[in-house]
């Protein structure tokens, strides 16, 4: 807003002060602006947010460069749990841990009511 009001201030001089911009944006201003004003305010606002959107291209070209330094990892197979009893107690944990997999899945079967 600072630079569309210093472009305006610029383009315009002392008869900014009397052009309520909020009424023009939101096209509801007086009918009797002139076309001269009319294009001031319009190249003003184009002028105030050129600066915006090459900034936002700028950090946007970034953001697709950096993302192209990642380095690629692979999705893991196994869960934090499964991964931690494994190391932890070796594959009679795994065993168990399918075990008590199995027994939930079970329980869960029996709980549901049978469809007729």
């Amino acid at each position: 807003l600072t630079r569309f009001t210093e472009q305006l201030a610029h383009r315009l001089g002392p008869a900014a002060r009397t052009i309520n911009a909020t009424a023009l944006l939101n096209g509801v201003g007086p009918a009797h602006v002139s076309a001269a004003v009319r294009n001031d305010f319009t190249q003003s606002l184009t002028a105030s947010l050129h600066s915006v959107f090459i900034g936002t291209m700028v950090v946007g070209v970034l953001a697709g460069l950096c993302s192209l330094l990642l380095k690629e990892k692979p999705l893991r197979t196994v869960s934090n749990v499964s991964a931690a009893l494994s190391s932890e107690m070796g594959p009679v944990a795994a065993e168990g841990a399918q075990e008590a997999a199995t027994a939930a899945h079970d329980r869960q079967a029996a709980s549901r009511p049978a469809r007729a």
